[in-house]
């Protein structure tokens, strides 16, 4: 590469010198929703590789201009394929960005079979162009929210077959594919997130705090305590979640400031409830501006309680007591609290927050002022090893072989696929679009079809469950059962089971499954909403 030199790594990362490529990476994830989390991750990731690396293109479904103050602009996925820009390689993650079913997202609903695409064109789509150019792939430790199914585990599968450097954020996810198949190894990693309060001097997280209560018309108060209010994962009403913080916000003499870390959640409309029905003054930061505003409510207030994640991973970069309130079991929460020993601070909900507030002044500081001392390890050495498979993949050296062979297998299964965009010369985008969707669609089509089938069984069951019942209670059946029971109480015969009784067996089996899948489904529904992002 021109411009070769010998630099030496950032402090606190390798102290090893690295000749720097002058190398651009393409950079995959969900950089254009108007989710904290999810935009952390391109200047976390350009910090730690600008020794490398002296240019970055960030690649998302749809692609915006940034979508705040400070973020980054992000290119769609089709058009880094149309326009093919220059890469030496290219990395995906974080977030819960391994998935393969469609996404509630409006932005990435246009119709046809974009939900479909959505999040494989992160995965997948950067796995296509590293085998197809012979680039190295790396995974900054992205999450998996839910197990694949059969087409999407071939698909996973194929992207682990090309990747030079994998890492997830936990057990879990790490699990999830290896059930999928993924036979390359990978690592469990902190979410590289949590290195957010070296992004900015103290100052300028200083001046963007006041900033917050000046540009509202505030005065910044003494004390502060920043919430985050998620309505599926509160575990309780609003109302009742607005008694909780205003009891919080009294016992420790602190004004709440609400924070919309998500507003692709629906957080901007949940903040604004909460706001309505407090008594104690709060700040409300319904439409941040930037990710240092957020950033710098929770790294100058006391303490942060609620259910965003990278609320809390925030909180545990800047030192500061925080917990983390999910009314269901989520791993990518257990997973990050595992990797600092804090699963304690973990309430299913405000009631069960407020409960802990009282020990969580009285914890040591420490557990908290040391959290990412604790994590620099695991990460330098993650960050260390991403930097060299990136810079391993010089594009000037030999072909590898397995990459050659990987892509052939992928156009040659792409060809099959033909029918469901048309065309017998493909490029690049049909190929890829064709490829995923012509096997997810096909596989979410099944699942509906059985999903229609067991609907139709279900109110089959429940119209035969009422007739019987009917029946069952009518005084002509009655009688009738008493005049069929004669003859066996003459010869002092036990009573066998009668046909309703043996009903009535079956009918209570089948309520026990109708309830544990309306559970099961609901909580489905809730990692699909909620888990695509961060």
């Amino acid at each position: 590469m021109p411009g070769s030199m010998i630099v030496y790594a950032q402090e606190g990362h390798a102290t090893t010198p690295l000749e720097n490529e002058d190398m651009r990476i393409a950079h995959f994830g969900t950089f254009d929703v108007e989710n904290y989390g999810d935009l952390l991750f391109p200047l976390v990731l350009e910090r730690r590789l600008s020794d490398v690396c002296d240019d970055f293109v960030h690649v998302s479904p749809v692609g915006s201009a940034p979508v705040w103050q400070d973020c980054v602009p992000a290119i769609g996925f089709e058009e880094f394929l149309r326009e093919a820009p220059e890469v030496d390689g290219l990395v995906i993650g974080g977030g819960q960005i391994l998935r393969a079913s469609p996404t509630p997202l409006g932005i990435y609903n246009r119709g046809g079979v974009a939900p479909f695409v959505a999040y494989p064109s992160l995965w997948l789509g950067a796995a296509y162009i590293a085998a197809r150019d012979d680039l190295p792939l790396c995974w900054n430790a992205p999450g998996v929210p839910a197990p694949f199914d059969p087409a999407a585990a071939r698909f996973v599968r194929w992207t682990g077959s090309v990747t030079e450097h994998a890492s997830v954020r936990d057990l879990e996810s790490r699990r999830l594919l290896e059930r999928a198949g993924v036979e390359v190894q990978m690592r469990v990693v902190p979410d590289t997130a949590v290195e957010i309060s070296r992004l900015w001097k103290e100052e300028d997280i200083s001046s963007a705090y006041e900033e917050a209560f000046a540009h509202r018309g505030r005065d910044v108060p003494e004390r502060t305590l920043a919430f985050h209010v998620n309505a599926r994962l509160a575990g309780e009403d609003v109302s009742v979640v607005a008694v909780h913080i205003d009891n919080i916000s009294r016992k420790l003499g602190a004004t709440p400031v609400l924070l919309a870390i998500g507003p692709a959640h629906g957080d901007v409309e949940t903040q604004r409830k909460i706001a309505a029905q407090l008594n104690t003054d709060p700040l409300l930061v319904d439409g941040p501006r930037s990710l240092r505003e957020v950033a710098a409510c929770i790294a100058r207030s006391e303490l942060y309680v609620g259910s965003s994640l990278h609320g809390m991973i925030t909180a545990c970069s800047f030192g500061r007591r925080c917990i983390l309130i999910s009314a269901r079991e989520d791993p990518k929460y257990g997973g990050f609290l595992d990797h600092l020993g804090l699963a304690s601070w973990q309430a299913r909900s405000w009631t069960g927050a407020e409960q802990k507030i009282e020990d969580l002044i009285d914890a040591p500081a420490d557990a908290w002022e040391r959290t990412l001392g604790r994590l620099d390890p695991s990460l330098d050495e993650h960050w260390e090893s991403l930097r060299q498979a990136l810079l391993s993949g010089a594009k000037d050296g030999p072909r590898s072989a397995g990459k050659r062979d990987a892509i052939e297998l992928f156009k040659r299964i792409s060809a099959e696929q033909t029918q469901y965009i048309g065309g017998d010369h493909l490029e690049d985008t049909e190929v890829f679009g064709g490829f995923v969707a012509g096997s997810l669609r096909d596989t979410h089509a099944r699942l509906r079809q059985a999903q229609q089938d067991v609907a139709k069984l279900t109110r089959w069951m429940e119209t035969l469950e009422d007739k019987v019942s009917t029946l069952a209670g009518s005084l002509r059946w009655k009688v009738g059962d008493a005049l069929v029971s004669l003859p066996r109480k003459a010869m002092l015969k036990p009573k066998d089971p009668g046909i309703t009784h043996q009903m009535d067996r079956i009918f209570r089996r089948f309520s026990a499954w109708r309830e544990a899948d309306t559970i099961r489904r609901s909580e489905k529904k809730e990692r699909t909403d909620g888990s695509g992002l961060s």
